[in-house]
């Protein structure tokens, strides 16, 4: 037993030193149709991050309310959420700054379910073709989306 852990972890490590792409392999980062390019680090090697951008797309919708529209879920635009593919805010209001859908319910914890059934409806409607994945998660959530790719 020990022996086969030993030669699957072998054969683990060989496959991930063969499939990583060289430096050579760049592949431009994309977001929303528009070049974004690359970062201004000197040394640092985003190379497999932005094939897994293009290649990987992930649809992440963020639960909101109005009274946090300011307060928590503009950090999750400016931070976390500018590496999905397509970001979502999921709200009983509208908001331009956001883009946040206005869902047809309204906020309270006895209407939690209602609002996230009614946030499933719209992406199932709208934008099922946008992703491979969906992600959902709340205005106070933060994930490292690369890593989920």
């Amino acid at each position: 037993m020990i022996v086969g852990f030993i030669v699957g972890f072998f054969l683990a490590v060989l496959f991930i030193h063969s499939s990583m792409p060289e430096r050579d392999d760049f592949v431009p980062y994309y977001r929303y149709g528009q070049h974004v390019g690359t970062h201004d680090h000197v040394n640092e090697n985003t190379s497999i991050a932005e094939k897994l951008y293009s290649e990987v797309r992930i649809l992440c919708w963020i639960m909101t309310s109005p009274a946090n529209h300011q307060k928590k879920a503009r950090h999750v635009k400016r931070t976390w959420g500018k590496r999905c593919n397509k970001l979502i805010f999921m709200s009983s209001a509208k908001d331009e700054e956001l883009d946040a859908v206005a869902l047809p319910i309204s906020e309270g914890d006895d209407n939690l379910w209602g609002k996230t059934e009614e946030a499933f409806k719209y992406v199932s409607d709208h934008r099922m073709n946008y992703a491979n994945w969906f992600l959902t998660a709340q205005n106070d959530t933060y994930m490292i989306v690369k890593n989920l790719r």
